[in-house]
This record gives structure tokens, sequence and C-alpha cells, in this order.
């Protein structure tokens, strides 16, 4: 059920499932329905794909910072006020507005509320929900929805995405 009026809350776990279908679950899960999000984008001097256009690029909004950055030219600080600043890890989109297309991020890490997870750009996906210390894998290409764990089917894949994952949460 909605929290009292005194909360944020709008819907709850059983709503918030429906909200996301044909994904599973909801905002702050790693699955498809808490991940996955809509971006819409208008500048009309900008943007050079025909108005009204769908794409379907895989971005991140680690990717907005280095949007940012590439369409005004502006360098990202090593240093500030003498702390080392973390690099940025995104991509530009500015190829995206201008021919629909870039090339996407290798992998691209989650975590949030102890869930993790791994998205590679092949569609390939890993999740370890909060509480369970065993990785699932998805196949985003025939799967979309994640209904069916492939992990005990590639154990080799999981254990290479795994790896990517910890070396991602080390650096980041």
């Amino acid at each position: 059920l909605p929290g009292p009026e005194t909360t944020y809350a709008s819907l709850g776990p059983e709503w918030a499932n429906v909200a996301n279908t044909p994904f599973r679950f909801w905002k702050a899960k790693m699955y498809e329905g808490g991940i996955c999000t809509p971006m819409i984008v208008h500048w009309p001097n900008g943007i050079k794909l025909p108005k009204g256009s769908i794409n379907d690029s895989e971005c991140h909004i680690i990717d907005i910072m280095a949007t940012c950055l590439d369409l005004t030219k502006a360098s990202y600080p090593k240093i500030y006020n003498g702390n080392n600043i973390q690099p940025y890890e995104g991509l530009s989109m500015n190829s995206i507005f201008k021919t629909g297309k870039r090339k996407g991020h290798k992998y691209i890490g989650f975590e949030h509320f102890n869930e993790k997870a791994l998205m590679s750009k092949d569609g390939w996906k890993i999740i370890e929900p909060a509480g369970k210390k065993e990785w699932e894998l998805y196949n985003l290409n025939t799967d979309r929805s994640e209904m069916h764990n492939v992990a005990s089917q590639y154990p080799k894949r999981v254990a290479t995405m795994v790896k990517e994952y910890e070396t991602w949460a080390k650096r980041t």
C-alpha cells in the first residue's frame, strides 16, 4: 500500500511492478524494470535526426556529463580544491544526435541498495540481487524481460562478467 500523505511513496511493490510491465520489479532494483528509463531530448538546432524519431541507442546517465563536455569543448578537471577527481566514464551522445549511432560502452555497471549489475554491449547482463550471493545471467537480446536466468548454462560468461564488475566497482 502507498504510504501516508507525509511520505513520498505513491505505489506499493505490486503496483510498481505492474507499472513497469513487461519488465520486472521497479526503481532501486537492477532488473530492467528498475534501470531501463527512456530519455527525451529536444534540441532543434543540434539534433539532425528526423523530428519525432525514436532511437534505441544504449545510453546511461553518466553519458550526460560526457555529452556536455563534448558539446561545450570544456575540459574535465583532474584536481579540484587540492583533491584528485575521479575521471568520468561516460561517452558523448553527440554522434547519436547527428547520425543516430555511436560506439557504445563495453560494459555498464550498476550498484544501488546492495543490488549489483553489469550489462555488456553485446546484450548480456548479470545481476546480484540484494541478500543473494549468487549472480544471475540474462541474454537481453532474446529475453529482455529477464524471465530466464541462464547462469548455470554459461558459467564462464558469468565469471568473466563478474570479474569485469569487480574491476568497475573498484575503479568507481
